[in-house]
């Protein structure tokens, strides 16, 4: 192959990673019941990790650089967003086809066998086919969700 050839295909991979991490608009075939808490501008990150154990991507937006980042193992799947103030955040922890027994945000349960836990700052909106979804204000967050063991 043409050298030029091998470094369009890394570009299209590039873009095409990227794209999946991207933080974007919240837009879903289930709309939220509530707003974004902060601003009319919001960012949704709805990790799809398919065969993935990592990733992380960047973006700078006109609001500031966001981060995200997911990683997993056999148990858990763990996801940060770091983002600029004024903007509103939805975040979708995947299921991963799989019975998901607890979230947490920074350590704190928030969504424990299948309910809310009170905190103050994020709220549960819904629970989606592949998704858990949640909405807080802008800032860095850390989530982790753990599941129940295969059978």
């Amino acid at each position: 192959l043409a050298e030029g050839s091998m470094t369009q295909r890394a570009h299209r991979l590039k873009r095409a990673s990227s794209r999946a991490l991207a933080p974007q608009r919240a837009v879903s075939n289930e709309p939220p019941r509530r707003r974004a808490a902060a601003s009319t501008a919001g960012i949704l990150f709805q990790p799809h990790p398919g065969h993935l154990m990592n990733a992380s991507a960047n973006a700078q937006t006109r609001f500031g650089s966001i981060d995200v980042s997911f990683q997993r193992d056999a148990g858990t799947f763990t996801q940060e967003i770091n983002s600029p103030e004024g903007l509103g955040l939805i975040v979708g922890v995947p299921r991963l086809n799989r019975a998901v027994k607890s979230v947490s945000a920074d350590d704190m349960i928030i969504w424990e066998n299948g309910k809310e836990k009170a905190n103050p700052g994020i709220r549960f909106l819904y629970q989606g086919e592949d998704h858990l979804f949640f909405e807080m204000n802008s800032g860095n967050y850390r989530f982790q969700a753990d599941y129940m063991p295969s059978e």
